[in-house]
C-alpha cells in the first residue's frame, strides 16, 4: 500500500528539476498550514523519500500524524509503518 500511495503521488506530482520541487514544497507548506490534509501528507512523502530534500523520516513522521489527524487514512498507515 505505501508503495502504491507513494506512485500515485509521484505520477501526479513528478518535477524535474528541483527548483520546481522547492515551490511544490513551499506551496505544500502552505496548505498544509491552513490544515489541508492532503498537502500535509504530500510534504511527508516528500520527507519520507527525500524528493528534492534530504530524506528526514521524523520531519516526514510530523507531516504524516497531522495529515492523518486531518483525516487522510493513507497517512494514519503509513505512520504506523514509519513507527515499527
Amino acid at each position: 500500500m505505501k508503495t502504491f500511495l507513494t506512485l500515485v503521488f509521484l505520477i501526479l506530482t513528478v518535477s524535474v528539476s528541483s527548483a520546481t520541487e522547492e515551490v511544490t514544497i513551499g506551496d505544500a507548506k502552505a496548505a498544509c498550514d491552513k490544515d489541508v490534509g492532503k498537502s500535509c501528507f504530500m510534504i511527508g512523502v516528500i520527507y519520507q523519500h527525500g524528493l528534492g530534500v534530504d530524506k528526514d523520516l521524523e520531519r516526514a513522521k510530523i507531516y504524516f500524524k497531522k495529515a492523518c489527524d486531518l483525516d487522510i487514512p493513507a497517512s494514519c498507515g503509513v505512520l504506523k509503518t514509519l513507527d515499527n
